[in-house]
């Protein structure tokens, strides 16, 4: 019997991610900050010249993961959502991420659109959500725990 968390409560609940990026072989992971909206699609800031910025700069493709720590009694749960990232680089994109980004916290960000435009070391940036999978149900093959993933339906 699963005692996992859904994925809702996942992204509700965990307000950091891992952010995975590629560029010509080069593999780059990074913590983030994150909101989202009803479509799980993801919103961050970052500065430009990041690592993992830079990456999206040459490759839009990315996945992002959202998981909780198991501990007594809760499996690990985990969502992994795969998508391309583009920068929100007009007032209105902007108006959006940060609609949904108050949402998530409400201290240690500029709520002013023009921060986030023009010569700006920080931009939004919006993962659209293409694919969702989480942490199915491991099976047992000989002596090894498989895991598994499952398809999730992005609302």
């Amino acid at each position: 019997m699963s005692n996992k968390t859904s994925a809702s409560e996942l992204l509700r609940e965990n307000p950091y991610c891992v952010l995975s990026t590629c560029h010509a072989n080069s593999p780059w992971i990074t913590p983030l900050l994150y909101a989202y909206d009803e479509h799980w699609n993801l919103y961050w800031i970052s500065s430009i010249k990041s690592h993992h910025s830079e990456f999206l700069s040459k490759n839009p493709n990315a996945v992002a993961i959202v998981y909780q720590e198991p501990d007594y009694g809760r499996e690990t749960s985990a969502l992994y959502i795969e998508g391309t990232v583009e920068i929100c680089n007009d007032a209105s994109s902007v108006m959006t991420a940060l609609k949904h980004y108050s949402v998530r916290t409400e201290s240690g960000f500029s709520n002013a659109p023009e921060d986030y435009l023009l010569d700006s070391p920080c931009r939004f940036y919006k993962l659209t959500t293409h694919k969702a999978q989480s942490l199915g149900e491991a099976q047992w093959d000989n002596n090894l725990l498989i895991d598994r993933r499952v398809e999730v339906e992005i609302p």
